[in-house]
């Protein structure tokens, strides 16, 4: 009798997972890059923790993703905010909301 999610063949097990977890291949090369994005974004978290919660407040607006930016460039200049500035949609990726979030 066939019952969905139920392999009965043993040697399909392993191959049967659709996404795979690991990799039984060894790289070859140490992957610096993902060393240095990790770096970077436990040093910017660890500069958050630094900030008043006024300074904090405006690196929040600068460099994070802030829609009233583009959607309502009048209040953008009001506050001071660059409304031409696209780079917070890739600084962005680097503030974290907390230990767990980074």
């Amino acid at each position: 009798m066939f019952e969905p999610g139920k392999i009965d063949r043993p040697d399909l097990v392993h191959s049967a997972s659709m996404i795979p977890i690991r990799d039984t291949i060894p790289s070859r090369n140490v992957p610096i890059t993902m060393y240095l994005l990790i770096l970077a974004n436990v040093l910017i978290f660890l500069l958050q923790l630094q900030l008043p919660d006024e300074s904090l407040q405006r690196f929040f607006y600068y460099f994070g993703i802030v829609p009233a930016r583009y959607t309502h460039p009048a209040w953008a200049e009001y506050i001071g905010l660059p409304v031409d500035n696209y780079w917070p949609f890739v600084t962005s990726m680097f503030l974290h909301g907390g230990w767990f979030h980074l």
